[in-house]
């Protein structure tokens, strides 16, 4: 991931992850790879939070992670990863 940023999960998207089959586990991993090496790419949508922050949103496969950057100390914070269907 040698962007300089790195990724940090909450404990709800973590716990989501370690639901998840091997197949489903190395598409997501994919995709947060690509999220840390390009962190400033346009997402697919915006969510705000019932605290009023506003969440990027990015579509990997079959899921939805809600994430925001905290460009400070260069972080890629995953808030919530949830199963859609494929787009």
């Amino acid at each position: 991931m040698g962007s300089g940023w790195q990724l940090v999960v909450h404990e709800e998207a973590w716990d989501f992850s370690e639901t998840l089959g091997p197949a489903d586990k190395a598409q997501l991993k994919r995709g947060l790879r690509a999220l840390v090496g390009n962190p400033h790419q346009t997402p697919d949508a915006f969510r705000r939070s019932p605290a009023d922050r506003d969440y990027s949103v990015k579509y990997f496969g079959r899921f939805r992670v809600l994430y925001w950057l905290d460009s400070l100390v260069q972080e890629v914070r995953i808030v919530r990863i949830e199963s859609v269907r494929p787009r």
